[in-house]
């Protein structure tokens, strides 16, 4: 199985045959709520084009140093989990039909939080970590599980559940540990 992100042409051929997965490994930070409900119409039921554009905008005002006072985060994963979400939704919601025919999935997966050198500075709890060969099993649930279920197509996906998209609030711990 070969990984892509979710772009036009790496769609076609991923999960173009029946059958195929379209799987991106996310965060539950990839959901809208997150974000400052300033951003949500940026992200909510955009096309892949609008996404992109969300993205270049939050690039943007990063570079001339807006981004706050327009409401993202200094943290950069969650305007980018969130842009990856709203990819596979994007993605999902044009091919939804035929997909669903064909038993192909696209799908986001949250393989729950993995104890890592990289993600241990970000998070003081880490009583529910999971080692990487554990957090694995979530994402091959995902892309071996037969068949298809139509309510998890689109959608982030944690421990076998689709996670409510306009469900979280916006971190506060990692932001205090960034210094502007």
């Amino acid at each position: 199985m070969r990984s892509c992100a979710p772009s036009r042409r790496c769609c076609g051929r991923a999960a173009g045959r029946p059958g195929g997965r379209l799987i991106v490994v996310a965060s539950t930070l990839g959901t809208l709520g997150h974000l400052d409900p300033r951003l949500h119409p940026r992200f909510d039921g955009a096309t892949l084009d609008q996404v992109e554009y969300a993205v270049e905008s939050w690039r943007s005002a990063v570079h001339v140093g807006t981004a706050e006072e327009a409401g993202w985060p200094r943290w950069l994963n969650v305007p980018s989990k969130v842009a990856q979400v709203a990819a596979v939704r994007a993605v999902a919601a044009e091919r939804r039909e035929r997909d669903l025919a064909e038993g192909t999935l696209v799908a986001a997966v949250c393989p729950g939080m993995v104890d890592t050198a990289t993600s241990r500075p970000w998070f003081s709890d880490y009583s529910q970590a999971q080692s990487p060969a554990e957090a694995a099993r979530a994402v091959l649930d995902l892309v071996f599980g037969e068949p298809v279920d139509p309510v998890l197509y689109g959608e982030l996906v944690r421990f076998g559940k689709a996670l409510p998209w306009h469900g979280g609030t916006p971190p506060t711990e990692q932001d205090r540990l960034l210094t502007p």
